[in-house]
This record gives structure tokens, sequence and C-alpha cells, in this order.
């Protein structure tokens, strides 16, 4: 007789996943499906094997790191997915009509950052520098806030809050790390005209696709990904 596995032991494969730090629900259901499977083709080769040992054997082949690297992976496909999604709207930037904001969005950048002079040089950096560090702390807090609050409305925490956070988080870095200090460089190169342009040009250049980028994850991108998210709820739920 063909034996399958029980639903007593479909919750200990959910426990099992849960205390190898693996914290996302959807990942979750994916990977219990995976031992499951892996667990039962076992037994059709050995009926004598106990859940115990064959779910030793399935887990063995996730390697060293365990579930550590297929959640890592697939927040990688998924944040690589939406950042291709981004480019692509960003390209449509500069294409007409799109360009002529593009264009001005620069000029105004180009403008204002070569307004700067050394002597508001180290007040601006320190500026940027206080108010990235600030972002961060508050981007960590208020992740944390998000978890916590889930878990006591006994929400789940999918996949696609940690490809948002990753997406969210990084054009802020872009402006208080890059954008500053290429801006920055012009003061170091002043005695030469072209490469100090070139420096305000490049910072110029950096903080509009930025800007644009923010724009664009906004009103798109971000939506999308609430989207998805829910449609992905309603699949678990139906199924």
């Amino acid at each position: 007789m063909e034996r399958k596995i029980t639903l007593q032991e479909i919750e200990e494969l959910h426990r099992f996943v849960r205390q190898h730090y693996v914290e996302f629900y959807d990942v979750e259901l994916e990977l219990v499906d995976h031992l499951a499977n892996d667990i039962e083709t076992q037994w059709q080769k050995d009926t004598q094997l106990s859940f115990e040992q064959a779910l030793e054997v399935a887990f063995k082949k996730f390697g060293v790191f365990g579930f550590s690297d297929v959640v890592e992976q697939k927040i990688k496909q998924l944040t690589n997915a939406y950042y291709k999604k981004s480019f692509a709207l960003l390209k449509s930037f500069f294409t007409v009509p799109k360009i002529v904001v593009t264009l001005a969005l620069f000029l105004v950048l180009f403008a204002l950052i070569n307004q700067v002079n050394v002597d508001t040089y180290e007040s601006i950096q320190l500026g940027l520098l206080f108010l990235g560090t600030s972002f961060l702390f508050y981007q960590l807090w208020h992740l944390y806030r998000q978890k916590q609050g889930r878990k006591k409305r006994g929400e789940a925490l999918w996949l696609l809050h940690s490809v948002l956070y990753n997406l969210e988080i990084w054009p802020y870095y872009v402006i208080t790390f890059w954008v500053i200090r290429f801006a920055m460089h012009r003061f170091s190169v002043q005695d030469n005209p072209v490469f100090a342009t070139s420096s305000v040009v490049f910072s110029s250049l950096l903080l509009t696709l930025t800007v644009l980028y923010l724009y664009i994850l906004k009103r798109v991108v971000v939506p999308q990904v609430e989207a998805d998210l829910l449609e992905q709820k309603k699949k678990i739920v139906a199924e």
C-alpha cells in the first residue's frame, strides 16, 4: 500500500520549516510541499523508512546552509523581475514626449548643484549623511513595526514584503552617498573646468535618474507589487 503524508506530518513540516528561519509564508508553503513530495518519493522505495528519517534525508539535499539559499534566491529573482519592469518604464522617459520632462528636471538639478560652493560643501555633505543614516534607521524601525503589527493581527509575512523593502531603500543610498560624492568631486578638480563640469553633469544625471525611478516606484511599481501580493493570497486561499 502506498504511504502518504498525514495532516499531522504536514503540520510537523510547517514547524520544521519555521524553525529553520523561513519567515515568509509563501516560501514556507512551497518548501513544505517540496519536502512532502520528497518524503513520499522515498517511501515509494522504502515503506519502512520513518517520517523523521525521510525528512532528514530530504533536508540534507538543501546543502550546508539549509533553506537560506532558497529564500535568498527567491528574493533575488523577484527583486530583479521588478527592477526590470522599473527600468523598462524608466526608458520611456527618454522618448518623446517624456524626454522633455527628463531634460527639464536635469537642467533644474544641474543648476542647483552648480550653485553649491566650497563654503557650504561640508555642511551639505554632513547633512545628507545624517539624512541617509536617519532614513536607514527609520526603514529598519518601520520594517520592525510592520512585522510586529502583522504578528499581533495574526497575519503572515510574505516574500513580496521583503522585495518591496529592497526596491524602496536603495535610491536613498544613491542620493546620499553617490550623488553628493560626484557633485563635490568638482572642488578637487576645480582647476580643470572640463573635469569640474563633468562631475556636475554626472551627479545631475544620476540624481535625475534616481528621482524618476522613485516616481515610477511610487506611482506604478509599489501598487503593482501590492496587487500581485493580493492576487497571490487569493490564489493560495483558493487552493
